[in-house]
C-alpha cells in the first residue's frame, strides 16, 4: 500500500492514526521507509500519553518531494493538549516557504470550536494550498485561493 501511494503522490497526509503504542508507531514507520527509503514521516503521536488509541495525524513526504529544509514546528504552534490532533510542517521549495497542515478536529461542535479559536491566528487567514498531495507534475491544480 504505501509503496503505490508513495509513487504516485509526494505528500500524503494521514487523520485517525490512532495508535496504542510507540512500537507500532515505528513498525509503521518501518514499512514506510522499505517502500521508499527516502521518504520522511511526521506523526503528531510523541509521549506515551498521546498513544491513547483516538486521534491522531500524519504527514509523509516520499523521497522525490520537492521540499529543502523541511522541519516539525508543531510545539511552536500548537498547545500541548492540541498536538496529538494537530502536525504543522516548515518547508521550502528554492525561495518559497510552506507551511503544511494535518489536522483531525474534534467531532463535536463545541470541542471543534474551541480547537480551532486555539489554532495559531497566523495561519487562519493565509492563503494555503490545500491537498493531500502535491507533485511537481500536477502544479497546475493547485491554487492559493
Amino acid at each position: 500500500m504505501f509503496g503505490k501511494l508513495l509513487a504516485d503522490y509526494q505528500l500524503i497526509a494521514l487523520q485517525e492514526t490512532k495508535f496504542t503504542k510507540a512500537d507500532n508507531l515505528r513498525v509503521v514507520t518501518s514499512y514506510i521507509n522499505s517502500a521508499d527509503s527516502k521518504a520522511q514521516v511526521f506523526w503528531s503521536q510523541h509521549t506515551d500519553n498521546d498513544f491513547t488509541g483516538r486521534n491522531g495525524v500524519a504527514l509523509i513526504l516520499s523521497g522525490s518531494h520537492p521540499f529543502t529544509s523541511v522541519e516539525n514546528v508543531t510545539p511552536r504552534y500548537a498547545s500541548a493538549a492540541q498536538q496529538p490532533r494537530y502536525l504543522v510542517l516548515d518547508a521550502k521549495i528554492e525561495n518559497l516557504r510552506f507551511f503544511i497542515h494535518a489536522v483531525y478536529a474534534p467531532v463535536t461542535v463545541a470541542e471543534r470550536k474551541r480547537f480551532f479559536t486555539l489554532c495559531p491566528p497566523g495561519f487562519r487567514m493565509r492563503p494555503t494550498i490545500s491537498s493531500s498531495a502535491i507533485s511537481t507534475r500536477h502544479w497546475t491544480r493547485y491554487s492559493t485561493k
